[in-house]
């Protein structure tokens, strides 16, 4: 299996927020597992199900969803506690399965509810905040240095978890 560029630092940004929200289960809560159709999602149900992490696969289609996704149980309360992405913007033919107004609902569930988005496997594309470390180079070489947004939340992170901000990142696993 080839990893892309991104692969290592989502696995290792899932696998922390995993340790995060296992006791989920205990509150009913549950991650929500988003992909477009023919996207292997087969690692990430293997990863889910390996920390005990409740979850629901909502597989879409582009336009085949008419409305919002269902993200409060029927008292109003949040349904997810995470939300996973099998990929940044679930294209098909590069076109997302989501609407905008869907994409921002999602944002604002997201928003009100405390809940995290982890993205697992995407391309650099500076709309989703991915790019390049050196663009120039294009992705030429399969080690890129690891750049860690400047604040207080990915310092303590980068600390806990005992990484470098200044770690390279060898994009072939």
């Amino acid at each position: 299996m080839i990893i892309n560029k991104m692969h290592c630092l989502h696995i290792i940004t899932l696998l922390f927020t995993f340790l995060n929200y296992s006791f989920a289960a205990e509150l009913g809560l549950k991650t929500l597992l988003l992909s477009a159709k023919g996207n292997n999602v087969s690692a990430i149900k293997l990863a889910l199900n390996s920390y005990g992490i409740l979850y629901d696969h909502v597989e879409l289609k582009v336009n085949e969803l008419s409305g919002n996704l269902s993200l409060y149980d029927k008292n109003n309360n949040p349904k997810y506690n995470m939300i996973v992405l099998a990929t940044g913007k679930l294209t098909i033919n590069s076109e997302s399965v989501l609407n905008d107004k869907q994409w921002a609902y999602l944002d604002q569930y997201e928003a009100d509810n405390n809940v995290r988005r982890v993205v697992i496997s995407d391309s650099a594309d500076s709309s989703l905040g991915i790019t390049l470390y050196d663009s120039n180079k294009g992705g030429t070489s399969n080690t890129q240095n690891l750049i860690k947004a400047n604040n207080a939340i990915a310092n303590e992170i980068f600390t806990k978890a005992g990484i470098k901000s200044n770690a390279p990142l060898n994009t072939y696993g």
